[in-house]
């Protein structure tokens, strides 16, 4: 306790130049009123009768001490004091000279000047000037006790004078001190404070500076308020604009458009919080780092006056991800490979020659990579090899929103896609068997010997092996009908295939087989209902059926299924929307197969682009081919490919059989 109240009464060491200036203007009006009591002297000495001689000599010399002090002292705290001691001594001599009637009146100027001494905000100048005036009585009391009280006053007497003095004192030391801390000491409270601001901005940044996530405010105008953390500089580089939508619109022109665009939004309040909120742009590309951005916003008074943007360096995270994909791809091809080693090889091939031919292709011709992207998509997404796909999907976006072909970046993206991919497929050392000969294709062949077959029929057979069974193909379709109805919900779904033996060179149709895909998936999404939806609609169940027909002119290739049928209305007003002719079936069947023409609105990772059809109508114009489409709504689709009797042969032999 005796510590806390010498602290109280007892200033803190160091002098603010604001207290220096206080103390120094203070000091010299009490210099004045220090020098104004010598006249007052003179005329009290007068009117009491008492020594004249006395109020000037005595009176000088108390002065001296103010007038000393303020030319040797340096300290203005010190010299306070010396007004504190001096105030008092004035007043002893006020009641010495003021004898008689008065003298007890006199008294009042040590309370008044008690009073006074406040303005110093010192309280060791009030108990200075008390103690001193404590003295003069007691002292003055035994040895002249007519120079204090005008009558024979007992020690009570001074005893009375003493408590009334302590407890003036006591309470103009806390007015002092309140004075000092509040006033007087204000800079100090503002230098504190604006030390503990500092102290907690610098452990702030520090904490910033050390954490994996950089953080910047903007206002609702783009003014960047905060200073970027270090990391947020290290990954962005330094912030020498005050506009947040040009920063980032430098290291991205769509990001920082784009927030410019929501910001704008939530300052106009035109959408609710949280829909403005999901618009922010997520993800920035900056030189092979990944960041994401969350967007916090900062209310005052119900508004919303700022954003926290919270921005993390996700790219190793991103890449154990996708090094997670790709794992599980790897463990997916293997499976495919194990199980259709010839599928898979074929699919390597028809991709290998898509790839180079969608890098080859001038960036004039947009369409016909659109094709290329789109069959290769397809194909990489039935065969689980998403990786491909997701990025051949992302191509095909930025294709279509730019109205420009393939970008060199997007090329050598998809070109070391591929050989990545290759190279993940080497380690399983997969070879091409040399034919495809099943049992029944053996016994075939038997039987025809047994039965006394010519020898050129014979060899007919043998020189078809070499051929593709188209058996095999159905197979796999049959599969890839079954993976893209699962994944779009369609299942339970009948597949039937009827092949009738029939073989086709594998290298003259590989394209054709690789663009029938887009034929399968349209089946799956466009045509097959749901279960659901067959259930309300009495279905059975839901089937596509793939076969052959062989006929003296030519064969056929058909794959139809029992779903919803094609929406002829649909299809006129899509027609009438792109200014494509519609008057009559042959006119919508042919803006079925024309490029960009899709009857659904959103596309997805199956089909909706309008691509997949246009590039079957080519492959089957190709190998000389011709196509058929009947459908009925609520019946089902068929789409029947004609071909001549020399697409069964290569390309030399057809030419020798013309």
């Amino acid at each position: 306790m005796m510590k806390s109240l010498l602290k109280f009464v007892f200033l803190p060491k160091d002098v603010s130049a604001v207290e220096t200036r206080h103390i120094n203007r203070i000091n010299r009006v009490a210099l004045g009123a220090c020098l104004a009591h010598l006249p007052l002297f003179l005329l009290v000495a007068w009117l009491c009768q008492t020594s004249l001689l006395q109020a000037l000599g005595f009176g000088c010399l108390l002065v001296l001490g103010p007038v000393v002090s303020t030319l040797v002292l340096r300290n203005p705290r010190m010299q306070s004091l010396v007004f504190g001691f001096t105030t008092m001594a004035l007043g002893a001599l006020l009641v010495h000279l003021g004898q008689g009637p008065m003298q007890i009146e006199m008294h009042f100027h040590f309370f008044a000047a008690l009073a006074l001494l406040t303005v110093w905000g010192n309280p060791s100048v009030i108990w200075v000037a008390t103690i001193t005036v404590a003295l003069h009585h007691f002292l003055f009391w035994l040895f002249i006790p007519a120079s204090v009280f005008n009558y024979a006053a007992s020690i009570w007497v001074v005893l009375v004078h003493a408590i009334f003095v302590v407890v003036e004192a006591i309470a103009a030391s806390f007015i002092a001190r309140n004075f000092f801390d509040n006033v007087i000491g204000l800079e100090h409270i503002i230098e504190e404070k604006t030390q503990e601001v500092k102290q907690q901005h610098e452990d702030l940044k520090q904490i910033m500076d050390n954490t994996a996530q950089g953080f910047i405010t903007i206002s609702l105008d783009g003014r960047i308020l905060s200073e970027p953390s270090t990391i947020l500089t290290s990954w962005l580089g330094k912030v020498d604009v005050s506009s947040a939508f040009e920063f980032f619109g430098r290291i991205n022109s769509e990001f920082g458009f784009r927030l410019r665009l929501v910001t704008e939004a939530i300052q106009e309040d035109m959408m609710p919080l949280e829909v403005s909120l999901d618009q922010f742009p997520r993800r920035l590309q900056v030189e092979g780092i990944a960041l994401g951005i969350e967007y916090r916003p900062i209310m005052e008074n119900g508004r919303v006056q700022k954003i926290l943007l919270v921005i993390s360096d996700l790219t190793s995270q991103l890449e154990k991800a996708r090094n997670e994909r790709i794992q599980q791809e790897t463990i997916g091809i293997f499976e495919k490979v194990t199980h259709d080693s010839f599928g898979f090889l074929e699919f390597l091939e028809e991709g290998s020659r898509l790839v180079a031919q969608i890098v080859d292709v001038p960036a004039s011709d947009p369409i016909q990579v659109s094709r290329y992207l789109h069959t290769l998509k397809g194909n990489s997404g039935l065969f689980g090899v998403h990786s491909i796909a997701d990025l051949c999907h992302k191509i095909e976006s930025e294709i279509e929103e730019h109205k420009e072909g393939l970008s060199p970046a997007n090329g050598q993206e998809l070109k070391h896609a591929w050989q990545d991919l290759q190279d993940r497929v080497s380690i399983f050392s997969v070879k091409e068997p040399r034919l495809q000969v099943s049992e029944g294709d053996l016994l075939d062949a038997l039987a025809k010997i047994k039965r006394g077959a010519s020898r050129d029929d014979i060899i007919k057979v043998l020189v078809s092996w070499r051929y593709e069974p188209i058996k095999s193909r159905f197979s796999r379709f049959a599969e890839q009908t079954r993976v893209i109805a699962e994944r779009l919900e369609k299942l339970p779904v009948e597949i039937v295939t009827e092949d009738q033996g029939l073989r086709l060179p594998k290298e003259n149709w590989s394209g054709f087989w690789a663009a029938f895909a887009h034929a399968i998936r349209n089946s799956v999404d466009h045509g097959l209902e749901s279960p659901d939806q067959r259930k309300e609609l009495g279905k059975a169940s839901g089937w596509i059926r793939f076969s052959t027909q062989v006929r003296a002119d030519g064969f056929s290739i058909i794959i139809e299924d029992n779903g919803a049928g094609i929406d002829w209305d649909r299809v006129r007003d899509k027609c009438r929307n792109k200014g494509l002719p519609h008057s009559n079936p042959d006119e919508m069947m042919a803006a079925l197969f024309s490029d960009g023409f899709s009857t659904t609105d959103q596309a997805n990772a199956f089909s909706g682009r309008g691509i997949g059809m246009g590039s079957l109508k080519v492959e089957c114009a190709r190998l000389g081919g011709t196509i058929a489409l009947n459908s009925v709504r609520g019946q089902g689709t068929q789409l029947c490919f004609h071909f001549p009797l020399t697409a069964m042969l290569e390309p030399e032999e057809a030419q020798r059989a013309a």
